[in-house]
């Protein structure tokens, strides 16, 4: 069985991890803030709000089916539309669906 190490336990380093163990590869995750199930102090934008825009929300449901649940019942809230405004390059672009949820 291959062996494959995943820097970073972020969304990105989790998502990769569940893709390579579905093929079937060993993985290990290292993570230097460690996992307290709180802020991530080594991560600047800990404390910011974040955003799932809603295709990357669907696509992670499909690799993690009770995501969505999951995160609604830790705090997370869906909006849409004129709940929420994206901004691009310090312009606003409203209409936009996504999730979103504060540390």
């Amino acid at each position: 069985m291959r062996h494959v190490v995943v820097l970073g336990g972020n969304i990105a380093g989790l998502t990769a991890a569940r893709v390579l163990s579905q093929a079937s590869v060993r993985v290990t995750i290292v993570e230097p803030d460690g996992h307290s199930g709180g802020l991530r102090n080594g991560v600047p934008q800990r404390q910011q709000l974040h955003a799932l825009l809603d295709m990357g929300r669907t696509q992670l449901d499909r690799m993690f089916p009770r995501l969505t649940r999951d995160l609604v019942a830790d705090g997370a809230s869906l909006a849409s539309g004129e709940e929420i405004e994206m901004y691009t390059a310090g312009r606003a672009s409203s209409g936009c669906r996504a999730m979103n949820w504060s540390a």
